[in-house]
């Protein structure tokens, strides 16, 4: 009787490993592609939110800064007509 070998000898298990091999091929592409899908998703719904955001802003802030420009625009036209009235009256007066 011959003596069998110590420790015994392990089962091949890498032929059944390679057989799926092309399923890891498939598998890979599709998995890299949905996390670039997703991490493009939401790269660009961050940005979209973050410009909404902005705008809403904007027009709210819209009606105080036209009233701003308005009553500047009012300032600079009385100071304009006191300066013309100022420089009418200097010259009346030569």
């Amino acid at each position: 009787m011959a003596a069998s070998p110590f420790p015994p000898p392990a089962p091949d298990v890498g032929g059944s490993v390679l057989s799926l091999a092309w399923l890891w091929d498939l598998i890979w592409p599709a998995l890299s592609s949905a996390f670039g899908a997703g991490v493009v998703w939401g790269a660009s719904r961050s940005t979209v939110i973050e410009h909404d955001r902005r705008l809403t802003k904007l027009e709210d802030s819209v009606p105080e800064g036209m009233k701003a420009i308005a009553d500047k625009i009012d300032d600079n036209h009385r100071e304009a007509m006191r300066m013309i009235v100022s420089l009418a009256q200097r010259k009346a007066d030569v």
